[in-house]
């Protein structure tokens, strides 16, 4: 998107709630193994609620993706936000 400016914002924010939703569906299949393989272990598992980092670097992507303007940090926080929000619903939907 920093290549070509004129992109498609929606499909770009479309392929990172995707890739949103992959990596919790990785993440949680991945702590189920852990415990399983290791019921009575202390393993440290990655609290499901705790998604500042992946917000972080949405917003990162977000921001790059636009040409790195200036004083847009609050807005592409908001919607890495709400994209991670989306993947975190649609993930619990999936695995009920």
């Amino acid at each position: 998107m920093t290549e070509h400016p004129s992109g498609d914002r929606g499909a770009f924010e479309a392929a990172l709630l995707e890739l949103e939703k992959a990596q919790l569906a990785y993440d949680e299949a991945r702590d189920a193994l852990i415990q399983n393989m290791f019921p009575r272990s202390q393993q440290l598992v990655r609290a499901s609620e705790d998604h500042h980092a992946d917000i972080q670097t949405i917003a990162e992507l977000l921001w790059e993706s636009a040409g790195r303007p200036t004083g847009t940090q609050e807005e592409d926080w908001k919607r890495a936000e709400a994209i991670v929000q989306c993947a975190v619903a649609a993930t619990a939907c999936a695995a009920s």
